[in-house]
């Protein structure tokens, strides 16, 4: 069994969320995100794909309130192989953001056992950003779950009074809820990491698997990190 993360950890030093689309970063650790939030801590989030019209509204709502420090968009179309200098000038900029403070920052970024194609790109840009810093790197990354939950996480946070208010932000994703019961799916995820924790009062729980930036780096896909 792994760690259970403190609400205090979570919620110091920086937070960088990798999103391949709106809508993976409140799946993943929208409970984390909310504990910063209680605590008045900002997040930067990174938005990967390229989207249009209605998902842009609705990734606003679902994050409105939750203290963004920046939200930055890639525009990489799904499937397409995203432009050098596109990668390269936003591995730098999440660089200089991880690259500052006495604190270990957090970097999350899906499983890496996802098998969509900008989820895949989210790999290399974090690599990218994390190579840039060089020795100045001090950085945990947290792969956290979408659809492809992980094989082997190592920290769990307890996101059970979080819940409701995860619920609600799902909520405004509406294009997402009329493709696919989106928040029963992550509902019974987190009621299952929470239920196999063993742990009285825990219901709900976000899993994720964390990374000291030298295991990270020689990590590669199909269960071998």
């Amino acid at each position: 069994m792994g760690v259970l993360v403190s609400n205090d950890d979570c919620r110091k030093g920086k937070t960088v969320v990798i999103s391949p689309h709106p809508d993976d970063e409140t799946i993943g650790c929208g409970g984390w995100l909310i504990k910063r939030k209680e605590a008045g801590q900002s997040t930067v989030i990174i938005i990967a794909s390229r989207n249009q019209g209605a998902r842009l509204v609705e990734c606003a709502r679902a994050l409105e309130g939750l203290k963004t420090g920046e939200l930055i968009t890639l525009d990489i179309e799904d499937g397409a192989n995203p432009p050098d200098e596109v990668l390269a000038g936003a591995a730098a900029a999440i660089a200089a953001i991880l690259a500052t403070g006495d604190i270990p920052s957090r970097l999350f970024v899906p499983n890496i056992d996802d098998i969509h194609p900008i989820h895949r790109y989210a790999h290399i840009l974090a690599v990218k950003a994390l190579r840039d810093c060089g020795t100045n790197a001090k950085c945990h990354v947290f792969q956290y779950e979408g659809f492809t939950p992980l094989a082997n996480p190592n920290r769990w946070l307890d996101i059970t009074a979080e819940m409701k208010e995860k619920r609600e932000r799902l909520g405004a994703y509406r294009s997402q809820q009329k493709k696919y019961p989106l928040t029963a799916i992550v509902e019974s995820l987190n009621a299952y990491r929470g239920a196999t924790l063993f742990r009285k009062g825990v219901r709900y729980a976000e899993a994720y698997r964390m990374m000291e930036t030298k295991e990270y780096l020689s990590c590669k896909p199909s269960h071998n990190c």
